[in-house]
């Protein structure tokens, strides 16, 4: 065994080393070596620039454990060199887990999951983010968002892996819990391209497949596995809801306590876990059910659902006993109506069609139905309806009235939108490559924009649907094609409005209007002095017995109509 050879350099001992008597580190974060073959070129003709670090093997005498340019140590020897070289130092395991993560980060981009397993491990060693933060030379806040990617299931790593979904996805991800992030990944490669069976010696494999953008994803998680505590039907300071839990203000799950974790979300009043969520609004409907059983003298209350429910298992449906639908036999009993077959309820959820709300007293027929024993509830039971409490007029144009003050940020917003889009149409590109790359990728992205989006988007635009060809849909994608023109600089603004539109993203759809010189601030003075107006209009013509009798008229005679034609088809 040949020994080290001394090189002094710059004051630095350097050794040249055999390159059989260096053991790669297990504790290297970095796992993957793609690529070498440019870099022993570079040695081949040049030899190594930069020293290996190596220290003394722990177990292995004579040897050297490689702390520090496992990619020049891979490369040399595919550029058949005998050593190379090296400074030797004297180290604790965790010195050199230190060194290696701020080498590798300093010298190349890890990849994230690599980044996100070398950073759990300095954690583990130094206990706190800041520190990990001070070693590596990163914001405290980065770190903390890539350590989330350790939270990922083993499928949603192997999809980042594979390149299937990008990091983007996976930052989404790695905020839900592991059945949560099953759901999400079927969703992302369902609404996606599915990709390609192909058959390799091993067995069938997918290949090709593609998930839906990150926007989309992010919708469909803030509509599906977020829910917004201002509106809870329970009271989120109640601990004993959910003893395990606690109330919900002070819980880690809430948005508002993991401000790093869920920057992007604006609204700090957002839980994050629906099971907890729904396990609280069971807890005070039971509450809500014994309340109103000892009120009115009974022993207990049926709970029932009103209208059409998607099965038992959806957890977003609360337990209920009945069902009042069309083909249950079950139907609500209007006050003065009850028979021998009636029975106090509770109602635990409706939809929104409905003459209930949830929390209600009602009565229920429970042999209702064509088949049904009752001989006064036995005719069609399409849906259960009560009596409405009458409302004044003036108190239904205050209805409006508030219904159109709820959605004017959006009102504005599609304005606002639809200016910038506008602006962007006279945008004129004077280099034809340039304008060639930009109509390709405008329409590559706007094709992936998802339907839904284009729906909102054309109905706030104010235009009007297309037919579909193949079936009787509407289609939404060629109308706002059309309003976009020719121009590749509108279609991608308009797909940026389109991924962005929504009240929790507002802001940067206005910040895009600002570089088209679009004024924000007159766009939305005009609509609030507009709906001041619908305002003013709607409440005087509530206290207006003429307009009333007119609107009976004409809707008495419309009706007749209707009739009419369904009598004469």
């Amino acid at each position: 065994m040949s020994s080290p050879e001394v090189i002094t350099n710059n004051a630095v001992e350097v050794i040249e080393v055999p390159l059989h008597l260096i053991k790669p580190s297990k504790s290297n974060p970095r796992k993957s070596f793609d690529n070498l073959d440019d870099l022993a070129n570079s040695i081949r003709q040049h030899g190594i620039q930069q020293p290996l670090v190596v220290r003394p093997h722990p177990t292995i005498s004579g040897a050297y454990d490689l702390v520090a340019g496992e990619r020049r140590w891979r490369a040399s020897k595919l550029a058949e060199k005998a050593s190379a070289p090296c400074i030797v130092k004297s180290m604790s395991d965790d010195d050199a887990l230190d060194l290696q993560m701020v080498e590798n980060i300093q010298r190349a981009d890890l990849s994230p999951l690599e980044a996100a397993e070398g950073y759990a491990k300095l954690l583990k060693r130094h206990g706190d983010v800041a520190t990990v933060a001070a070693k590596v030379g990163k914001e405290i806040a980065e770190i903390t968002r890539v350590l989330q990617l350790n939270k990922l299931t083993a499928t949603a790593k192997e999809s980042l892996a594979k390149g299937e979904i990008l990091l983007g996805h996976a930052f989404e991800l790695c905020r839900l819990r592991e059945h949560e992030q099953k759901q999400a990944l079927d969703f992302l490669f369902e609404k996606g391209d599915r990709g390609t069976q192909i058959q390799t010696r091993t067995g069938w494999k997918t290949v090709g497949r593609r998930a839906v953008p990150v926007a989309d994803l992010r919708v469909w998680i803030q509509n599906t596995l977020m829910l917004d505590l201002a509106k809870a039907p329970f009271d989120v300071i109640d601990a004993t809801l959910n003893p395990k839990a606690g109330a919900c203000g002070s819980c880690p799950h809430r948005t508002g306590n993991a401000p790093i974790l869920f920057a992007d979300i604006k609204n700090g009043d957002v839980c994050t876990v629906p099971s907890c969520f729904f396990a609280k609004r069971n807890a005070a409907l039971e509450r809500k059910a014994q309340a109103l059983a000892k009120e009115h003298g009974h022993k207990s209350i049926l709970k029932i659902a009103v209208g059409w429910v998607n099965g038992h298992k959806d957890e977003s449906i609360p337990p209920f006993d009945k069902q009042v639908y069309s083909n249950t036999g079950l139907a609500l009993v209007e006050p003065g109506t009850e028979c021998e077959y009636t029975k106090p309820a509770m109602v635990v959820h409706c939809e929104r069609s409905e003459s209930v709300k949830v929390g209600q007293y009602v009565s229920v027929c429970t042999k209702a139905g064509y088949d049904g024993e009752c001989k006064k509830h036995n005719g069609r039971v399409r849906r259960g309806r009560i009596a409405k409490p009458k409302i004044s007029q003036t108190e239904r144009a205050n209805r409006r009235v508030e219904s159109w003050k709820k959605e004017q940020p959006m009102v504005v917003l599609a304005r606002v939108a639809k200016a910038t889009v506008g602006a962007a149409k006279k945008i004129k590109l004077n280099n034809a490559q340039l304008k060639q790359i930009l109509a390709l990728t405008s329409a590559e992205l706007f094709d992936h924009v998802y339907s839904d989006r284009y729906r909102e988007v054309g109905k706030a635009f104010a235009l009007e649907a297309a037919a579909e060809k193949n079936h009787s849909g509407r289609d939404w994608q060629r109308p706002l094609e059309k309003f976009a023109g020719d121009s590749p600089v509108a279609k991608l603004v308009l797909t940026f409005c389109a991924h962005n539109f929504g009240e929790h993203s507002g802001s940067k759809i206005c910040a895009m209007a600002k570089l088209f010189k679009v004024n924000v601030a007159t766009i939305s003075k005009d609509a609030e002095k507009e709906l001041a107006a619908r305002t003013r209009e709607e409440l005087a013509r509530a206290n207006n017995p003429e307009v009333h009798r007119k609107r009976n008229v004409a809707g008495s005679a419309k009706a007749k109509a209707a009739l009419h034609k369904t009598s004469s088809q």
